[in-house]
């Protein structure tokens, strides 16, 4: 091998190299890890909290919701804010053929992300899945009705494509779950 193919090869492989990097450090997925996960985001320990209701069928019911521990009390929970309103938990459904709602949590440089996919139809269904994006927002302003600590609706757009399960949705569309305009 000649020393310009040598170069090239370099090159070639440094700019992956730095793609990569470039792109770890923008968008991190968070996996739950057991009913628990730590996360750190801005400063702030926040817990992620994944459960099952168990149907004893193919089709149980999972939650996804976030809280912070409070020293001198009760955890505050961190709601989702929803047309006007606060949810305190995701629900995930899913069964033998397909999901119809899923989540993937993750950190955009340094905020803090939730992608929640549902769509309509029976089990088995190809359809548009429809995904909401929630960012961690504080409420500095102290205003009445508003949690101090949320999770803010930031952008909702439908699929292009027809999926089944959901979470296939959320993999393939990452790049569109990553432009949320401020």
């Amino acid at each position: 091998m000649n020393r310009t193919t040598k170069t090239k090869i370099f090159l070639g492989a440094s700019v992956l190299i730095g793609i990569l990097v470039h792109g770890s450090l923008k968008a991190q997925v968070i996996l739950p890890s057991g009913d628990i996960t730590k996360i750190k985001s801005n400063g702030i320990d926040v817990m992620m909290l994944s459960t099952v209701i168990d149907l004893n069928n193919s089709h149980p019911i999972g939650t996804i919701s976030f809280f912070k521990h409070n020293s001198s009390g009760a955890a505050e929970h961190l709601a989702f804010e929803v047309d006007d309103d606060y949810r305190p938990f995701l629900p995930l459904l899913s069964g033998a053929d397909c999901a119809t709602s899923g989540v993937k949590v993750f950190h955009y440089g340094s905020v803090l992300r939730v992608a929640y996919a549902t769509r309509k139809g029976s089990w088995s269904d190809k359809k548009g899945v429809t995904v909401q994006v929630f960012e961690l927002t504080g409420n500095p302003e102290q205003a009445p009705g508003t949690p101090s600590l949320y999770f803010k609706e930031k952008k909702v757009f439908v699929t292009r494509k027809s999926y089944c399960d959901v979470n296939r949705a959320l993999a393939d569309e990452i790049p569109d779950l990553l432009k949320v305009s401020k």
